[in-house]
């Protein structure tokens, strides 16, 4: 079953969009006062809620992505 949604809390709702375009060509599919809806080619929705707090995540949060190969990882966006 493949990841659909992903609901992060970010600091810097703009600068987070901005990254998310650059390195996972997300585009903004809608947007509110205090929240963004991002989408890709493969219609995965993640979400960014500005959130001023500097509450750390929980030790165990963590993504991963699946590379074929090193260089990919080196790879500018």
């Amino acid at each position: 079953m493949p990841l659909q949604h992903l609901h992060l809390h970010v600091r810097d709702r703009p600068l987070s969009e901005q990254f998310q375009a650059a390195w996972f060509g997300m585009i903004v599919q809608r947007r509110g006062s205090e929240i963004g809806f991002m989408t890709d080619a493969r219609k995965f929705l993640p979400t960014l809620m500005q959130d001023p707090s500097r509450a750390a995540p929980p030790d165990s949060f963590h993504f991963g992505f699946r590379l074929e190969s090193a260089a990919e990882l080196r790879a500018d966006p």
